[in-house]
C-alpha cells in the first residue's frame, strides 16, 4: 500500500481526473529512486506520504547523491512538478531529453565532463532501457486514463419513412440508400398475421421505389452487398406457414430475384471480401451456424446448438477471421454474444453481459473495436442499443427510452445506423357488455396494459415503465390507482384474479420468468412454478381457485399446462395445437379455451377447447381470434379479432351458430380484454402502434 501511494501524483491524491502526465510523474519518482536510492516522498503512513506529495518538494537528487549530474537532475525535477501544466506533457518529450543526456554524457571530450563512475554507468544502463519504457508507459497510460470513446455517445435521430408501418431496414455502405419492408393490412411491427409485405428502397435524399410488390410473405432480414449494388433478403411464404425461409439476391434498385439458399432462419451476413456468407438454420433438434459461398454452394456448419438453445443473427467481423453470433439459452431465455472462428473451432464469449429473450442482433464497427448490439435487458422490455467493446467485452448503453428498436445496420464509416423505431400507446376502456359500443377510456397515460377484474369490481393492470413493469390496482372509473407492492420486474405478464381475490401473474422478479400468486393488497406472494420454459402469454385461474393454466415452450411449440393454485407439481393438458397467447377457463372449471397457431393441425389458426380434467380430447374451432374469454353463463365465447387494422370483440355460442359483433371500433387493436365477475362489464386494452425507419447519426 505504502509503495503504491509513494508513486502517486498530486492529482491522484486529490482524486482528480487523470491523463498521460500522471504516469510521467510516477516515472519521475522511479528515476529519482534509481538515481538516489531513496524515495522522493516518504513517511511513516499513507497520510504523511500524501501530505508530502501535495505540500513538500523532495530534496534535490544531487543533495542525496552527489554523482547525479545537473542535466539528469533537471529531467527528474521536471517530471516531478506538482503542477501538471509545468510537467512533461508527453512521454516523447521526456524520452528525447533522456536520449540527449545519454548521448552527451557518452560523447563529451575528455576534461569537459567527468568520466562516469561505476554507479553512474549502472544508472545510465538502466536509463537506456527506461528511455524506451517511458514512451511505452506514456502511450499505455494515455490509452488507459483518457476517457474511453465509443460510437453514438452523442447522436441525433432522424425519421425517414413516415407511413408508420415499416418493419425491417438496412442502409447501404455509402449511406445513400435505405432498404425496408412495408406492411399492410393487419401486419404491424408487433403483429405478423393476416396481411401483406412489400420490399422497398429509398434514397436518403428523397424518393423511393418498390422492388418487390405486396405479397403474403414475411421478411426476415435485409443485407446490402459491400458495393451497395445488390440486396440480400430472407423471405418466408404463407404456403409454408411462414416457417421456412429462403435467401434471395436482387439488384438494389429492382430486378429479377435470384434464389440462393433454401431453409434459412436468420439474415445473412457477407464476408468482407463478399465471397462468402453466414446464416443460421434450425431444424431436426438443433441450430447450426453455416458458412457458404456467396452463390449458396459449398455449405459447411461451423458451430451447433441443441434444442432448446439456438443461434441468432450472425455477423462477419471486419478482418474476416471470425463471426459473432448471439447464442440463446432456452432454459432461462437469456442470450450471450460469442465469436466463432470463420473456419470453425473454439468459441469465445465476447461479453459477460446477458440479454433477455430471443430478439438480439449485432453489427461490427468497421475497425473491429466493438459491436453495436440491439437487444432487451429484460423479458418484455423495449429493445435498445448498446455498445460492446472488443476484445474486453465492456458494455455501454447507447439508447434508453420507451421506444422499441429493431435492427442494427451501419454505414461503412460507422457514422450512421439505420433501424426501425416503434412505439405502442395503450389505454384501458370499460363498457357494459350489453352496450359495448359505448366504451369509454379510463386511463390516458398510454402505458396501461392487460386489465383484469377483481371480485369487488376493481381493475388490476400492468403499467409499462422504462426497463420495468408493475401491477397496479384502480377503481372501475380509473380513479384511486395505486401500485401493488412487490409485483414488478423487467417483465410482468397479463394478470388474472380468482373469485376469492387472489392475483395470478407472470414475472421475472426472481430472476427467471415464473408464475406467481398474491393477495389483492400485494401481500402473501408465492411462486407457483420453477421451470425455465414459461411462455410469455396470458394465463387463467379456475373459478374454484384450484388451478392455474399457462403455456410452456417445449420443442419449438407451446404446450398447455396447469399448476395447483396452492403450489405443487405441474400437469400437462395438451401438446398440440400450440398455444398462441391467450387462455381462459370456463365458469364451471371444466374446459379451457385458448387461441392457437399451429401448422400441424387444420385449421392452422383458431380456438381450441380442452378439458381441464380427464382425457385431453381437443376440439378445434375455426375462429380467427387474438384473445378469448367465456361469458358468465359459460354458453358462449367472447373473442377479439383484428381485421382492417381494427380489433373488435365478438360473441359466439359454444353450441354453434353465427357470431355476433359486440364492438364496432374502426381503429386501434385490442388483443387483451376481461369480463367482470358478474358478467356485466368489459375492460378492454385498446392500443395503437407505429413503426418508422429512422437514422441514428453519430455526433462527434
Amino acid at each position: 500500500m505504502l509503495g503504491t501511494v509513494a508513486y502517486m501524483s498530486p492529482e491522484q491524491v486529490k482524486a482528480k481526473d487523470l491523463d498521460a502526465r500522471t504516469d510521467l510523474f510516477s516515472f519521475g519518482a522511479v528515476l529519482y529512486e534509481m538515481a538516489t536510492g531513496k524515495m522522493p516522498f516518504d513517511g511513516a503512513s499513507s497520510g504523511e506520504i500524501c501530505g508530502a506529495i501535495l505540500h513538500h518538494e523532495p530534496k534535490l537528487p544531487s543533495q542525496v547523491n552527489r554523482q547525479v549530474s545537473p542535466w539528469l537532475e533537471a529531467v527528474i525535477c521536471k517530471a516531478l512538478e506538482k503542477d501538471r501544466n509545468l510537467r512533461y506533457q508527453h512521454a516523447s518529450d521526456m524520452r528525447t531529453d533522456l536520449q540527449r543526456l545519454k548521448r552527451d554524457s557518452e560523447s563529451s571530450p575528455p576534461g569537459t565532463v567527468a568520466a562516469p563512475s561505476r554507479m553512474n554507468r549502472r544508472l545510465w544502463l538502466a536509463i537506456s532501457g527506461l528511455v524506451v519504457l517511458a514512451m511505452a508507459i506514456g502511450i499505455l497510460a494515455y490509452r488507459k486514463l483518457m476517457p474511453k470513446t465509443f460510437p453514438f455517445q452523442k447522436f441525433e435521430i432522424t425519421q425517414l419513412a413516415s407511413g408508420g408501418t415499416e418493419k425491417i431496414a438496412a442502409i447501404s455502405p455509402d449511406g445513400k440508400y435505405i432498404a425496408f419492408v412495408e406492411t399492410e393490412g393487419d401486419v404491424t411491427f408487433f403483429r405478423s398475421v393476416n396481411g401483406k409485405q412489400s420490399l422497398r428502397v429509398m434514397q436518403v435524399a428523397g424518393g423511393q421505389v418498390q422492388i418487390l410488390p405486396p405479397a403474403e410473405v414475411d421478411y426476415l432480414g435485409l443485407t446490402f452487398s459491400s458495393d451497395g449494388q445488390f440486396l440480400y433478403y430472407v423471405q418466408k411464404g404463407a404456403e409454408s406457414g411462414y416457417n421456412t425461409g429462403t435467401l434471395y439476391k436482387i439488384p438494389a434498385l429492382g430486378g429479377t430475384p435470384q434464389r440462393l439458399i433454401f431453409d434459412v432462419d436468420s439474415a445473412a451476413s457477407l464476408s468482407p471480401d463478399g465471397t462468402q456468407l453466414v446464416f443460421v438454420r434450425n431444424g431436426k433438434g438443433e441450430s447450426r451456424l453455416i458458412v457458404a459461398k456467396e452463390n449458396g454452394s459449398e455449405e459447411r456448419p461451423i458451430a451447433v446448438r441443441k434444442e432448446p438453445d439456438f443461434f441468432l443473427s450472425p455477423t462477419w467481423s471486419p478482418d474476416g477471421k471470425k463471426i459473432s453470433v448471439c447464442s440463446f439459452r432456452g432454459k432461462d431465455w437469456r442470450a450471450t454474444l460469442v465469436e466463432v472462428p470463420a473456419q470453425g473451432g473454439q468459441e469465445r464469449q465476447l461479453a459477460k453481459h446477458q440479454w433477455a429473450g430471443s430478439a438480439v442482433e449485432s453489427n461490427w464497427i468497421s475497425n473491429g473495436s466493438g459491436l453495436v448490439v440491439n437487444g432487451t435487458e429484460g423479458i418484455g422490455t423495449p429493445a435498445q442499443f448498446e455498445y460492446v467493446s472488443y476484445p474486453d467485452g465492456e458494455v455501454r448503453r447507447i439508447t434508453n427510452d420507451l421506444n422499441y428498436y429493431d435492427g442494427v445496420s451501419l454505414t461503412a464509416n460507422d457514422s450512421t445506423l439505420a433501424t426501425v423505431q416503434a412505439n405502442m400507446v395503450a389505454n384501458i376502456w370499460v363498457a357494459a357488455l350489453s352496450d359495448a359500443n359505448n366504451a369509454k377510456p379510463i386511463t390516458t397515460g398510454g402505458h396501461a396494459w392487460a386489465p383484469a377484474w377483481s371480485p369487488d369490481n376493481r381493475i388490476v393492470y400492468v403499467l409499462n415503465e422504462v426497463n420495468r413493469k408493475r401491477l397496479w390496482m384502480m377503481s372501475s372509473d380509473g380513479s384511486k390507482s395505486t401500485p401493488l407492492p412487490g409485483a414488478e420486474g423487467t417483465f410482468v405478464s397479463a394478470p388474472r384474479v380468482s373469485a376469492n381475490g387472489q392475483i395470478v401473474y407472470g414475472s421475472d422478479r426472481s430472476g427467471t420468468l415464473q408464475i406467481w400468486r398474491m393477495d389483492l393488497d400485494g401481500g402473501n406472494a408465492k411462486q407457483l412454478t420453477n421451470s425455465n420454459d414459461i411462455f410469455l402469454g396470458e394465463m387463467d385461474v379456475s373459478s374454484d381457485g384450484k388451478w392455474v393454466v399457462y403455456g410452456r415452450a417445449i420443442g419449438g411449440y407451446v404446450e398447455l399446462w396447469k399448476v395447483p393454485m396452492q403450489r405443487g407439481e405441474p400437469v400437462r393438458l395438451t401438446r398440440q395445437p400450440s398455444l398462441n397467447r391467450r387462455a381462459s377457463i370456463s365458469p364451471d372449471a371444466k374446459t379451457v379455451a385458448y387461441t392457437y397457431s399451429d401448422s400441424r393441425v387444420s385449421p392452422p389458426r383458431g380456438i381450441a377447447l380442452v378439458p381441464l380434467e380427464g382425457e385431453p380430447k381437443v376440439t378445434l374451432l375455426d375462429i380467427p381470434a387474438d384473445s378469448v374469454r367465456w361469458t358468465g353463463d359459460g354458453r358462449s365465447l367472447l373473442y377479439s379479432s383484428t381485421q382492417g387494422g381494427a380489433s373488435n370483440i365478438w360473441e359466439r355460442p359454444i353450441a354453434g351458430g353465427a357470431a355476433k359483433q359486440l364492438t364496432h371500433f374502426t381503429s386501434e387493436t385490442s388483443s387483451l380484454f376481461d369480463l367482470s365477475k358478474d358478467g356485466k362489464e368489459l375492460a378492454i386494452q385498446r392500443d395503437t402502434s407505429s413503426s418508422n425507419v429512422v437514422l441514428i447519426r453519430d455526433v462527434k
